[in-house]
C-alpha cells in the first residue's frame, strides 16, 4: 500500500519517471538489473533481506545508483549502518510526501538529503560520548543483540560457538559500560538501539535457537 502510494505520488511529478515497484529484496534486485534506475527508494524492513543489506548489494553491483532509505526505523544502529554504506538519502516515513519529492530531486542533482527528523536523531547520537558504537565492542553488540531477541546465555553461546561463561562475561561488561544492571532493561535497551535488528540481519540465514519454555 505504501509503495503504491509512493509510486502514484511520484508519477504525477514532472521530470520523475517511476520505472517499477518491488515488494521484496529479490524482486528489487531483479528490477534494478532490468531497468537500470538512477535512484532507488528502499525500505529497511523487507521480506527476504533487509533494506540495508539490499542497499549494500545494490551499491556493489551498481556503483552509479543513488539510494534513498525511506523508513520509520531510524534507530541508532540503522542510522550508523546507512551512514557506513554511504546511502545518498534517508527519509522518515512520518515526513510529508513533499519531503520525499524534495529528497528525490536533491539526490538526483548530486547532493545528499536527510530529512530533518533523521538529521536531529543522528546528530544527537553522534554527540553522545556514551553512544553504543563508541563504548561497546563488536562482540558485545552482537551478544547484546542476541540477548535482546530473548536468547539465554547458553543459546547465545551455541549460536556463536563460545561458552556460556564467555557470553556472561561480555554481558556483564556491556552492562557496566551502559550502567544497566537489570536484564529486562538490558534487553529493552538493546531493542531500542536496534541491535536485535542488526543481529537478525546477520544471522538471517541461520535458525536462531531460542530457550525452550518450561
Amino acid at each position: 500500500m505504501v509503495a503504491d502510494m509512493f509510486r502514484a505520488w511520484l508519477s504525477r511529478r514532472t521530470q520523475i519517471q517511476v520505472l517499477g515497484c518491488a515488494t521484496d529484496a529479490a524482486s528489487a534486485l531483479a528490477l534494478c538489473r532490468q531497468k537500470q534506475p538512477d535512484i532507488a527508494l528502499v525500505d529497511i524492513q523487507l521480506p527476504g533481506m533487509n533494506g540495508l543489506d539490499l542497499s549494500e548489494h545494490l551499491l556493489r553491483e551498481f556503483p552509479a545508483l543513488k539510494i534513498i532509505i525511506v523508513s520509520c526505523r531510524s534507530n541508532p544502529y540503522c542510522l550508523l549502518r546507512a551512514e557506513e554504506l554511504g546511502v545518498h538519502g534517508f527519509v522518515d516515513k512520518m515526513s510529508p510526501l513533499t519531503v520525499l519529492e524534495k529528497a528525490v530531486r536533491t539526490v538526483a542533482s548530486g547532493e545528499r538529503y536527510i530529512s530533518e527528523t533523521v538529521t536531529q536523531q543522528r546528530d544527537r547520537e553522534q554527540r553522545k560520548p556514551d553512544a553504543f558504537n563508541k563504548i561497546l565492542t563488536e562482540r558485545e553488540r552482537e551478544i547484546l543483540g542476541l540477548i535482546s531477541l530473548g536468547l539465554s546465555d547458553a543459546d547465545v553461546g551455541a549460536q556463536l560457538n563460545i561458552s556460556p561463561g564467555t557470553v556472561g562475561l561480555h554481558r556483564r561488561t556491556a552492562s557496566r559500560k551502559l550502567e544497566i544492571f537489570n536484564d529486562r532493561k538490558l534487553m529493552r535497551v538493546g531493542r531500542e538501539l536496534g541491535l536485535d535488528f542488526s543481529i537478525a540481519a546477520q544471522h538471517g540465514r541461520k535458525r536462531l535457537r531460542r530457550k525452550k519454555p518450561c
